[in-house]
């Protein structure tokens, strides 16, 4: 089971008529457990719930800890005969999306353990429990949203690689750059421009070097295509299947301005690649940094400085495809 396999079992539930109070129910028959197959289902509320049988002996615990999504105890009527089993519910239609990783996660763990299934859930929402505590906010920019995209893209080229390659990814924890694996850093900018090679360059750290190290800098021209094409949370649903830490991911997407509440409407923005490339940051490489002024510092009074970097002219300069996949080994290595 996937989190796409479970979200398409949900949308199969909900194109069905349902009665006033119907709980409609649809098993996995590919996912069975020791005692039985764990069944999706959509109440009459619209709630989304995963069902997960139980011994017809066994405790069956709860947790209403996290916000919008719950565990317990719940008897499912099927011709005549009642079904006992833990119910992992989610009551709040912005969290729907990411009710499909952690219910994964949650199968996936019960047939990889001996606990009992609610001890396994249980810490299951543990791990999820401080991302979901935090508050909304609104749906993040165009311009958030593209940026993401264009990060995500070379982190799953990254976990293609290794899995365990996510905590290169620096830049939402507040790092200079995006990248870095240490002496290997790299800066990724996207844009929905068509022509010309331009980024937007914030500040006069963003271009520079570490010492000792090497800086790389990628651009990619992105076109939107509302309701088609990749969204964010479909590449983070890529990098998931890959094998990474999906509540690592998510707290990362978090902090870089993409909430819970706000993967399912997200899925509606999506994208395609026109192209990319990677360059090299050496001396030729047009930038401005500290060293860029006399003394080592903008004059005072001068607080930030922003500028359009353009490399339309230096196009043929872009490392080669070898080389791009090279620095993705490189950022591989980051376990921690």
């Amino acid at each position: 089971m996937t989190p796409s396999s479970l979200r398409a079992a949900f949308s199969v539930l909900e194109s069905r008529p349902g009665k006033k109070r119907e709980v409609r129910a649809l098993p996995l028959d590919s996912n069975p457990t020791a005692w039985g197959s764990v069944q999706v289902a959509v109440d009459s509320a619209g709630h989304r719930h995963v069902l997960l049988p139980v011994a017809p002996e066994s405790e069956i615990g709860s947790d209403d800890k996290s916000v919008g999504i719950h565990l317990g105890p719940y008897t499912l009527v099927a011709d005549g005969t009642p079904m006992r089993f833990l119910d992992l519910a989610c009551r709040r239609a912005d969290l729907f999306d990411v009710f499909s990783t952690i219910a994964t996660e949650v199968v996936e763990a019960i047939g990889s353990n001996n606990s009992g299934p609610s001890c396994v859930a249980i810490g299951v929402l543990e791990r999820w429990r401080a991302l979901l505590a935090r508050a909304p906010s609104t749906m993040p920019s165009t311009e958030v949203l593209v940026g993401l995209w264009g990060e995500l893209f070379h982190l799953r080229e990254v976990c293609r690689i290794d899995p365990l390659g996510v905590p290169a990814w620096r830049g939402p924890r507040g790092a200079v750059h995006d990248f870095r694996v240490a002496n290997d850093a790299f800066e990724v900018k996207a844009t929905l421009v068509r022509g010309g090679w331009r980024a937007a360059i914030n500040g006069l750290d963003q271009l520079e070097t570490p010492t000792p190290g090497s800086l790389h800098f990628g651009i990619l021209r992105l076109e939107e295509l509302p309701g088609a094409g990749l969204s964010v949370p479909a590449l983070i649903d890529e990098i998931v299947a890959l094998g990474a830490d999906a509540v690592l991911l998510h707290d990362l997407v978090s902090r870089a301005g993409l909430g819970t509440e706000q993967l399912v409407a997200a899925r509606e923005s999506g994208f395609r690649l026109l192209d990319h490339r990677v360059w090299h940051v050496d001396a030729a490489f047009p930038r401005m940094t500290r060293t860029s002024f006399v003394g080592g510092a903008p004059p005072p009074g001068v607080a930030r400085i922003e500028y359009q970097l353009d490399l339309s002219a230096h196009a043929g300069h872009a490392i080669s495809d070898s080389a791009v996949r090279g620095l993705h080994t490189r950022l591989a290595e980051a376990r921690g």
